[in-house]
């Protein structure tokens, strides 16, 4: 009886002494600073492709409304102007050229490109909240360490700022800056089978022992798809290599199938087309940057490429009116100085110069052009009409007068014999 009290007071000595200082957890290691910091690669990189598209989108939005426009003007100072008429429409055609071309790069963001940054953007905002939720169970400081990330060599407090690694999360901070995001992933990821940090006892809850929590979790955790995983029982552990992940990965196959063109959409570079008078001196000031019209002077004179006639700056210099580089030239000062009729008010019309037109404006321009245009020219047809009518009267008559016998004169259409008059007259 003794035993058996002593037994059942010693079991409760245990009991409550485990109640007051239970058994401590085994701590598990905290991700190695330098590998967040190279999921931030990716991350950034992201970023500045989404931000770069929301700069680049009203670019070409901006480039082709100016090439339209510029077209619109020079056709219409090709009407105008009929003594510039090659300097005009080498640079209507031109602007057509780039119209077209920023057109091609509007179009280059089929729904598969647009989908792979999307994916991108999403991918880097799913990786960046991770990171950020392991960076808020952190310590501080060095004077309390406890890390889900920590020093490379023990785990311990190192300072970094997030928002410098990764960027904003506000993706209109986000800096101008490199874009291909499938050349960051073989870095970004490469250390995702590294071992957590040594150390031992940085306490990061996030790596815990799952199985003991979660019963259903028999196989660990599987952060961001696999490219974080955590075991059962020893934390932090490796994943399978990029090299193997990058094909099957919800959150990157997409960017390493299709990102060439995409990254080719990204980098498309607009041109402005001159609609202003800056523009259109920038463009003829020199024959580096007169070489822009080569093309377009080609298609209009319809010459071979291999069949030149001649040096093609020197050709341009003569049809832009053009002595020595810098100087303005005779077309772009009959174009500055050009003025067409525009509507005003109900009922009125004012003159407006050419550079301060509207596109709507320049339409109705060139179609009224085109109106008086089509009267001139059917007045000069009328006239034309008329003079050979009015010739070939006199001609009839001249011819009347001259036949004198009855049988002659009655044998031509254009007259017939007056009884009047006898063979003798």
């Amino acid at each position: 009886m003794t035993g058996l009290l002593f037994a059942v007071f010693a079991f409760a000595v245990v009991a409550i002494t485990y109640i007051i200082n239970p058994v401590a957890a085994t701590t598990k290691g905290a991700l190695k600073v330098s590998v967040a910091k190279q999921f931030c690669t990716f991350v950034k990189t992201a970023k500045q492709a989404g931000n770069a598209l929301g700069t680049q989108i009203p670019k070409i939005k901006t480039a082709i409304e100016n090439a339209s426009k510029a077209q619109l003007q020079n056709e219409l100072a090709s009407l105008k102007l009929p003594a510039h008429r090659d300097a005009a429409l080498i640079t209507a055609a031109y602007a057509a050229q780039e119209l077209s071309a920023n057109l091609q790069a509007l179009g280059s963001w089929t729904q598969t490109e647009t989908n792979t940054l999307a994916q991108a953007v999403f991918s880097a905002g799913a990786i960046d909240s991770f990171l950020r939720h392991l960076d808020e169970h952190r310590s501080k400081s060095a004077s309390d360490n406890k890390n889900c990330i920590g020093a490379d060599a023990n785990g311990n407090y190192e300072a970094y700022e997030l928002d410098t690694e990764c960027g904003d999360i506000e993706l209109s901070k986000s800096t101008a800056g490199p874009t291909d995001v499938k050349a960051t992933i073989e870095k970004a990821f490469g250390g995702i089978t590294n071992p957590e940090t040594s150390g031992g006892s940085n306490g990061c809850l996030l790596f815990n022992d799952v199985n003991t929590a979660y019963s259903n979790k028999a196989d660990g955790l599987q952060y961001l798809q696999g490219l974080i995983k955590v075991s059962t029982t020893s934390g932090l552990t490796a994943a399978a290599p990029i090299a193997e992940q990058k094909q099957t990965n919800k959150l990157i196959k997409s960017i390493e199938a299709n990102w060439e063109t995409t990254q080719a959409a990204l980098q498309h570079v607009t041109i402005q087309a001159p609609t202003d008078l800056q523009t259109f001196k920038k463009l003829l000031a020199k024959a580096d940057s007169r070489a822009a019209l080569k093309t377009a002077a080609t298609e209009y004179n319809n010459w071979k490429a291999d069949n030149l006639p001649g040096p093609i700056d020197s050709y341009l210099k003569k049809a832009y009116g053009i002595q020595t580089d810098g100087d303005e030239g005779t077309y772009l000062t009959a174009l500055k100085s050009l003025e067409a009729t525009v509507r005003g008010s109900p009922g009125e019309t004012t003159s407006k110069p050419i550079f301060s037109m509207t596109v709507t404006e320049l339409q109705e321009a060139i179609a009224a052009e085109i109106v008086t245009i089509g009267d001139r020219y059917a007045k000069i047809t009328k006239e034309i009409d008329t003079l050979r009518q009015n010739q070939g009267k006199e001609a009839s008559e001249d011819t009347c007068n001259k036949i004198k016998v009855k049988t002659e004169c009655n044998a031509t259409a254009e007259c017939s014999f007056n009884k009047t008059e006898t063979d003798e007259n």
